[in-house]
């Protein structure tokens, strides 16, 4: 399953750079704190998921592989199993399992296609995702997972409420964007959703990804489904998952179709490949017509249904001319791919052969596709044409034999298949010399590669503009700016620089002990007394730095040392051996901190979120790395792993320490003041993981009353099980916040996140016995609150407990958008002064914030209120301001005139006046479609114009867009009728 999709991007976000695919966010204003743009924001939040477009890489498969032959994968519409899961109305998972070169790709390209015709329903999700294992935008599990959810936000706007409060923050956006766990969990919130509707999806090549995501995405499914395949998590939704690999243990037991055991099908669908290649010999029509069938069954029955060996045999066949030549190949070629690879591996020149090993092993272990310019400046920089050792890469892949092809405009360098890869990399020794000299040591080769990065990085032109520079690394551009910057960094490809730069530390992690001969080369990236190291991290790498011109990024640190680079970047060798150089020199050298007061324990903690680094930890633990140190700053250790929520190194930190409340010391063991505790306990009451809290109850770190502070985090951040440990403790649940009176209750109803745990932490607070209607600042209630943060969720569970739909706020808070007022509506002062004389209801602010659903859900929970909203003249002026200069973009265009219709019907007189007219005084040209069906319903209620001028006027107004062509469907003629004549009677 081979072949590249797009550029990986590197991501850039607040003080941190990650893994490709990422995106950068900076400058970030909290969704949901402003109204009118709010469909533009959830826009952003879809578009910074986005990292591949599984149609592109389909036709980028279709281009690379071939297309499918027709005819060929039909055969699984009459299987058993397949069928079986198909036709059941629930939820299923399948298991589609085969060899390498077994044809796994192109059957699931078809059933992509097959499955689009097969649920023609329109409400059903048809989505597929194709892993990769050579890019790493197609090959983790975060790839996965970010680009399911955007196929599913992409085509329903309305579910990225489950995403959009993860992203309000640089800090909790980069969490959601690189967390599987976190991105898992808005998935199953998704699924959840009723308003998703059935989900199919295919996911083609799970073998593929890196050992860690696959092993963590097979637990995934295993905790929505059960070993028969069916769902083991019951939600509203169908969702139906077909996996393709190679085997995997985590699935044995589930529901498979083995393409092993599928012999007679997939022998025939071979057949069907050769015979469509045969056609395209330049003699297929002039060589006896035997013949061919001859061929054509001598390769079926040799490759033992491996499409890819059948295809190497092929590529030999078409460059024959007689029939004599074609039996010569039929005869020599071997069984089986790893013979048919020895074969081909042998048949390369001796000449040539070192480089075209050279050339394999390269693309075989790079990190990222490589491009034919990008070798050629790797290869031969500083060289002549004419230079025996100038290496044209074109006639290296020519003499490949079809082990490596050229892919793309970019011109991309992949194997033909990952099996090449895997035989390559094979740990036996070959009797063969031949083939031995070809078989590759995978650490010798990264070695070379690292050296080879290196020398590029080194031969940098510092005095260059950092611009410049940066548009040699990568390409940065900024996507929907509404309200926050979404900057996505693109590597470039066609540079050998920005593969350098962004792979060399893979390659010296890679490499093992082999690392240390990079610290005793003459390498300046290793010396301290170069710019060039604080030049890497400043603009390519790691942007915690200063700003400085022409870097889209900004932080705060500055030139940190060789060590706080080396643990940053996860690479253990290296870290060990510049210790044991140092600190002979510096006793303490392992705990010196950058002008921030951070450690290089505290970089490798911090980094280790996007990378495996907890050798690296322990590397520096063993030699004695202060897991304190920085404290005072926040910047210790100890608050890097739980900032960043990594409960594995927390746990390793935690190890090291005892607390001031040990009454006695603990060998080993450094003590953790309590100002140390209190920060590492706000950290974890405000994170998504409960094992953190856990953590610190068990090692003595916690306490029996936690601070508001922690409190109000918890319910802004936490997941709903750390707020229910919380619970667990003892405080008061209508105690308020020392700085701003702000209740607990308050702070859930405002809160700006969207997921299912904020109404669940709302819900557990209420059930406590916190008081729902405690006022606060200008009598604003929770209810107020929830409607002016447009925090519809929780709006139900306040109504459910008792919110009072007519608690009113006096003051200037009600006329906070005067401004506002005065340039959208007629008649503003006096609309203001009634404002103030009558103050605000919770319905009054959702009518003012355009929130048309939020303002019915209020109207109907008011039925049977003691006080009834239609006493209240601001809710008539809001509502009829709202209908004479309706915004567009509306939560819902049914949902204005239903409001209407239910708060006319309660009782409000549609002649009350309203500054010294009444309703129908106030509408001019020109009349849109929704103000007609307003006016009917006030007609319909009894409204009439107070003067006969304005009669006249809208009757005349009424006129002429009746003459302007009204359709049936706004205005049918009964009721045009009975308008003109209710205006007449008017008039007369």
């Amino acid at each position: 399953m081979s072949g590249h999709g797009n550029a990986s991007t590197s991501v850039t976000i607040g003080d941190v750079n990650v893994a490709a695919g990422a995106t950068a966010i900076l400058g970030i204003n909290q969704i949901g704190q402003g109204k009118g743009d709010t469909s533009a924001k959830l826009r952003d939040c879809t578009n910074a998921l986005f990292i591949t477009d599984p149609k592109v890489d389909r036709n980028e498969l279709l281009i690379f592989k071939g297309e499918r032959v027709k005819g060929t994968g039909e055969w699984i519409r009459q299987d058993g199993t397949y069928k079986a899961w198909l036709n059941s109305g629930d939820s299923r998972l399948l298991w589609i399992s085969g060899g390498p070169g077994r044809g796994k790709t192109m059957l699931s390209i078809f059933l992509t296609v097959e499955l689009q015709i097969f649920f023609r329903r329109p409400l059903t999700r048809i989505l597929f995702y194709f892993c990769k294992h050579e890019s790493e935008n197609h090959n983790t599990a975060t790839s996965i997972l970010r680009t399911l959810l955007y196929q599913i936000f992409d085509k329903q706007p309305e579910l990225t409420r489950h995403v959009a409060s993860r992203m309000e923050t640089a800090e909790r956006t980069r969490d959601t964007l690189n967390s599987p766990g976190t991105l898992w969990q808005i998935f199953l919130n998704v699924l959840a959703d009723p308003s998703l509707g059935p989900v199919v999806y295919l996911l083609d090549g799970l073998d593929e990804c890196k050992d860690e995501s696959t092993k963590w995405l097979v637990k995934s499914l295993q905790t929505i489904f059960d070993q028969s395949g069916r769902a083991r998590l019951q939600t509203p939704n169908m969702f139906k998952v077909i996996v393709v690999s190679r085997e995997i243990t985590g699935l044995l037991g589930f529901p498979r179709l083995d393409l092993e055991s599928k012999t007679h099908d997939i022998a025939s669908d071979v057949r069907q490949v050769i015979e469509s290649k045969i056609r395209n010999h330049p003699d297929s029509s002039r060589k006896n017509r035997a013949f061919w069938n001859k061929t054509v069954t001598a390769i079926q029955e040799r490759c033992d249904g491996t499409f890819l060996w059948a295809g190497l045999v092929l590529n030999e066949i078409l460059e024959k001319n007689t029939e004599l030549e074609i039996e010569q190949v039929l005869l020599d070629v071997p069984e089986g791919l790893d013979a048919i690879y020895a074969r081909i591996l042998r048949s390369i020149p001796a000449k040539w052969r070192k480089q075209v090993a050279r050339l394999l092993h390269w693309v075989t272990l790079a990190f990222m596709p490589l491009c034919i310019s990008q070798l050629e400046d790797a290869w031969n920089t500083g060289r002549r044409k004419d230079d025996i050792k100038h290496y044209n890469l074109r006639d290296l892949v020519e003499m490949s034999r079809s082990l490596l092809k050229i892919d793309g405009s970019e011109e991309r360098l992949l194997l033909v298949h990952s099996s090449v890869g895997d035989y390559l990399l094979r740990p036996t020794t070959d009797t063969d010399p031949v083939l031995e000299e070809l078989r590759m040591e995978a650490k010798t080769i990264h070695f070379e590669m690292a050296k080879t990065c290196l020398s590029s990085i080194n031969g940098i032109d510092l005095k260059r503009k950092q611009a410049d520079l940066r548009e040699e690394i990568q390409h940065c551009k900024v996507l929907h700016p509404v309200g926050w910057k979404i900057v996505r960094c693109e590597r470039n490809f066609r540079n050998w620089i920005s593969y350098a730069v962004y792979c060399w530390d893979g390659h010296a992690r890679s490499c093992g002990q082999a690392a240390k001969e990079l610290l005793d080369s003459t390498t300046p990236f290793f010396h301290n007394k170069t710019g060039l190291r604080d030049m890497f991290w400043d603009f390519f790498k790691h942007p915690l730095s200063k700003s400085r011109d022409g870097n889209v990024t900004c932080g705060v640190h500055t030139n940190p040392s060789l060590l706080h680079v080396l643990s940053a970047l996860g690479i253990p060798v290296l870290v060990c051996e510049l210790l044991s150089r140092e600190s002979t020199r510096n006793g303490d050298y392992i705990n010196l901190m950058t002008d921030q007061g951070h450690t290089a324990l505290y970089y490798a903690v911090y980094y280790a979120k996007f990378k495996d680094q907890e050798d690296t930890v322990q590397a520096l633990l063993d030699n004695g790395a202060c897991v304190t140190r920085g404290y005072r700053l926040e910047g210790s250790a100890l608050h890097a792993a739980f900032m960043m929520q990594n409960y594995r190194l927390a746990k390793l930190l935690l190890d090291h320490v005892c607390n001031d409340a040990c009454m006695l010391s603990v060998p080993g063991q450094q003590r953790a003041p309590e100002s140390l505790s209190q920060d590492l306990l706000y950290h974890a009451f405000c994170a998504r993981d409960v094992r953190l809290v856990e953590l610190l109850y068990d090692n003595g770190m916690g306490t029996r009353f936690p601070t508001s502070n922690m409190i109000m985090g918890a319910i802004v951040n936490a997941s709903l099980p750390v707020f229910q440990y919380l619970l667990k403790q003892t405080f008061d649940v209508d105690a308020k916040n020392e700085v701003t009176g702000e209740t607990y209750v308050m702070c859930a109803a405002s809160t700006a996140r969207r997921d299912d745990d904020a109404v669940h932490i709302l819900k557990a607070l209420l059930e406590r016995g916190a008081k729902v209607n405690e006022p606060w600042f200008l009598g604003m209630t929770p209810l107020h609150m929830a409607v002016v943060f447009n925090n519809g969720a929780v709006i139900p569970t306040l109504l459910a407990h008792g919110a009072d739909v007519n608690a009113v706020v006096h003051g200037a808070w009600e006329v906070r958008n005067m401004d506002t007022i005065r340039g959208q509506f007629t008649n503003a002062e006096r609309f203001i002064t009634a404002v103030l004389a009558d103050g605000v209801r919770p319905v009054d602010s959702a009518l003012a914030d355009n929130t048309w659903g939020v303002a019915e859900t209020i109207l109907d929970a008011s039925i049977g209120a003691k006080e009834t909203l239609h006493r209240y003249r601001t809710t008539l002026y809001w509502l009829h301001c709202r209908m004479e200069r309706r915004p567009v973009d509306g939560d819902d265009t049914g949902s204005p005139m239903r409001f209407c219709e239910k708060f006319l019907r309660r009782g409000p007189k549609a002649n009350d006046r309203l500054w010294r007219s009444t309703l129908l005084d106030n509408f001019c040209e020109p009349l849109f479609s929704f103000q007609l069906d307003y006016i009917q319903l006030l007609l319909h209620y009894g409204a009439h114009c107070r003067l006969p001028e304005n009669t006249e006027r809208l009757q005349k107004v009424l006129e002429r867009r009746f003459q302007n062509g009204m359709s049936a469907e706004e205005w049918d003629k009964e009721t045009r009728r009975k308008l003109k004549e209710l205006l007449n009677n008017q008039t007369a």
